[in-house]
């Protein structure tokens, strides 16, 4: 199967875009509320908050992560964690490049050196 180079650097594009919005909703989603209950854990008399559990501190957080007062700090884990998407994105299609190299040489091989 051969693509142009058109089509090939228009589907890498689409590989990041995709690994980018899946790494920023788990920045906001798992690292904001994860980050947060950190440091309530540690600094407890800094947040206020009615319970003593942590299950109950993360839920909370969730319900209220996207205040208006909260949206600055919830873009920076979106980027941070879009970042870290991108860079699994690379990592990616580096690896289907190398697969493909292992794939076409196998082929090569078997079609010079038959068994």
């Amino acid at each position: 199967m051969t693509y142009s180079s058109g089509s090939l650097i228009n589907q890498k594009k689409w590989i990041l875009l995709f690994h980018f919005i899946i790494g920023a909703i788990i920045g906001v989603l798992l690292l904001h509320p994860l980050t947060t209950m950190v440091f309530w854990y540690e600094y407890k008399g800094l947040i206020e908050f009615p319970g003593n559990s942590p299950i109950e501190f993360l839920i909370q957080r969730l319900i209220t992560e996207f205040k208006f007062e909260l949206m600055p700090m919830s873009f920076v884990f979106a980027l941070l964690g879009g970042i870290v998407g991108l860079l699994f994105g690379l990592y990616h299609i580096r690896l289907s490049g190398q697969k493909n190299l292992v794939r076409s040489l196998d082929t090569s091989l078997l079609k010079n050196y038959p068994y």
